[in-house]
């Protein structure tokens, strides 16, 4: 470690002498780190207004949010389904607008309200289940939503614990077919579900598939006066979904309301007196606490306020009192929960509901998402061995990183990039000056890392991975970024392809007809196009392509596979759009395309071998107009 420590000492003041300190990052140089979103949650239909206000003030801490617009009622048929809007009080087009304009996922949630065992009889069957994976997609699509939130809570809480085991695979079953097909379009799935032991929802499964997963950890108590959400309970809770769910797509319920119950009636109340237990939001908690002789205290294990009071009501004949006891969940209990759940690992907290809450309690929890990313960074960095790690020491604060939601640190020899999704990556050297200098549209291409620095694929090759794709590096060919469906391509490549094509030489750029993309490799290229979609050409097949003539290429057109063998013995060819290119030892490359090509891919094998393969590209044939 000292042998280290010296080596790293003197790279730095050898840097200094030389004036090669590193460059700071594009972004600006005292950009304040945002803070990182950690906060989803619901927004009630009977509540629009305020709640809409809440999120909007507040946007920036939230991952995406969940308008609570859509219900399910058993079909017209056994096994049918129809879903129906809540009026949500306002116009759907201006909440849509005032949603779009956070910049967040909009992922409205969906109710079961069928009656018991309705939804399980549809899930069961595999026909009617496609038919209401079909519904949520339509209704996803038509909308312009971003996903959809399911929340179906009879199989927990209607159907019975007997129903579970037959369930159970209906649902894992339903959520595969869901999540492929909403995937497919680019959209978002996640989940709001009961605790634990609830094992109906196969938890797992979950985690495997969708999105996001929103654990209701609220109600402990409920028919009897009681925590809404102890602290213990919560803490265990979010332990053990850990265990079946990744900590990046688990986000715990976090309750901004109380319940208050009765405790004894004294006296005969009059008609029309409020007798029965009822929920305060949390910004109502004052009036709760300013009820005449109320009494309150902060149960520190529960972590919630209890408060007991009573109610008087007359009506000149009668009399009664009414002794209610509350439980309140206050900015203080929102804040240690959701601190918790990030604590043990999940991503954040989702509120029921965003509007209910206490005010006060935003600034603090802005306080703990900003802190929450730079302490990521920091750890990142200890573990590289801090100041006389691979980075060295610090040379700037957290700041606003190149890419919406994510920060970074910069250090004497690298940098630190933090998001939720991709978390504390490290780039330093020849990749970390590649990918500085990434243009714009080549920067949201790429995306975050999501890697360190690791070994690449072919010897002395080093590389980052990064959310669309990757930086790969070799003394020989430097630092070049392959992304989107060239870096899938290249990825997928067998061992002797790779060796084939090598490493890139250059980031994507224009290809050699309109509308195709493409990335040169040290001994080939991979091109795309909408039609045609990314393959990989190298070796002679490859010199041959990049040497045809214009109107050659215009012929052939762009690749449409990768290389493989070829229609004769010891041959090679890759396809293209409107012909081939063959090779052979003895015959080397040449490219055949058009009505010739339609001809030689028509041949018989019998002809094939009597003709053999090409060894000219079209040129022009023995009489006027003729092509050979």
């Amino acid at each position: 470690m000292k042998a280290i420590s010296r080596v790293f000492i003197s790279l730095t003041i050898a840097c200094a002498l030389l004036g090669v300190l590193p460059v700071i990052h594009s972004s600006p140089a005292h950009a304040a780190p945002p803070p990182a979103p950690i906060i989803t949650g619901w927004l009630p239909y009977w509540t629009t207004t305020s709640s809409l206000s809440s999120f909007s003030a507040n946007a920036d801490l939230f991952t995406d949010i969940s308008p609570f617009w859509h219900d399910t009622t058993q079909g017209p048929y056994p096994g049918t389904v129809t879903i129906i809007n809540h009026n949500i009080g306002v116009s759907k087009s201006s909440a849509m607008s005032q949603l779009r304009a956070s910049g967040k996922r909009i992922v409205p949630s969906i109710t079961d309200g069928t009656s018991k065992g309705w939804m399980a009889s549809v899930l069961a069957n595999p026909a009617t289940r496609s038919a209401h994976v079909q519904q949520l997609l339509d209704l996803a699509i038509s909308n312009g939503y971003d996903g959809i939130d399911l929340d179906y809570e009879k199989f927990a809480f209607t159907d019975g614990r007997a129903s579970w085991p037959s369930t159970q695979p209906n649902w894992a079953a339903f959520v595969t077919e869901l999540a492929a097909r909403f995937h497919e379009r680019g959209l978002v799935v996640t989940a709001a579900v009961p605790t634990s032991a609830y094992t109906v929802y196969d938890f797992p499964t979950l985690g495997r598939v969708l999105d996001g997963v929103r654990v209701m950890t609220y109600d402990y108590s409920y028919g009897a006066p009681g925590p809404v959400s102890p602290l213990w309970w919560f803490r265990s809770e979010t332990s053990k979904m850990l265990t079946m769910i990744p900590g990046h797509k688990l986000m715990m319920g976090v309750p901004t309301y109380g319940r208050d119950w009765v405790r004894r009636i004294d006296g005969v109340c009059p008609a029309g007196a409020n007798v029965k237990s009822r929920t305060w939001d949390s910004k109502m908690n004052p009036v709760v606490l300013g009820k005449p002789g109320a009494t309150a205290y902060r149960d520190s294990n529960a972590d919630e306020v209890r408060v007991l009071y009573a109610d008087v009501f007359s009506d000149g004949n009668t009399q009664c009192m009414v002794h209610r006891e509350a439980w309140l969940s206050d900015q203080t209990s929102a804040v240690n929960r959701v601190q918790s759940a990030l604590d043990l690992g999940a991503a954040g907290a989702a509120l029921w509901t965003v509007g209910g809450e206490e005010p006060a309690q935003w600034p603090r929890l802005r306080e703990i998402a900003t802190a929450y990313s730079v302490r990521a960074i920091d750890a990142r960095w200890r573990d590289l061995g801090g100041d006389w790690g691979i980075l060295g020491s610090p040379t700037s604060d957290a700041q606003a990183g190149p890419l919406p939601g994510s920060i970074m640190r910069t250090y004497q020899r690298g940098a630190i990039y933090w998001s939720p999704t991709t978390g504390a990556q490290e780039v330093y050297g020849e990749i970390l000056a590649r990918y500085r200098a990434l243009s714009p549209g080549d920067l949201a291409g790429i995306g975050l890392p999501t890697s360190g620095e690791k070994n690449g694929p072919l010897a002395g090759s080093r590389m980052n991975g990064f959310q669309r794709g990757g930086i790969y590096w070799s003394p020989t060919t430097g630092a070049h970024e392959v992304y989107g469906a060239i870096a899938g391509r290249y990825a997928s490549l067998s061992a002797t392809n790779l060796a084939g094509i090598g490493l890139p030489t250059s980031g994507e750029k224009d290809g050699p007809l309109p509308g195709s993309r493409m990335s040169t490799f040290q001994r080939g290229g991979i091109y795309w196009s909408a039609t045609t979609g990314a393959h990989d050409v190298y070796g002679e097949i490859y010199r041959r392509y990049t040497t045809l003539s214009p109107a050659n290429l215009a012929g052939i057109g762009l690749p449409t596979t990768g290389e493989q063998p070829g229609p004769l013995s010891g041959s090679r060819m890759n396809g293209f759009q409107r012909g081939g290119i063959y090779w052979s030892a003895t015959t080397g490359a040449h490219d055949v395309y058009g009505a010739i090509a339609g001809r030689y891919m028509t041949l018989s094998p019998t002809n094939l071998a009597g003709i053999g393969l090409p060894t000219s590209g079209e040129t022009n044939g023995p009489l006027p107009g003729s092509r050979m």
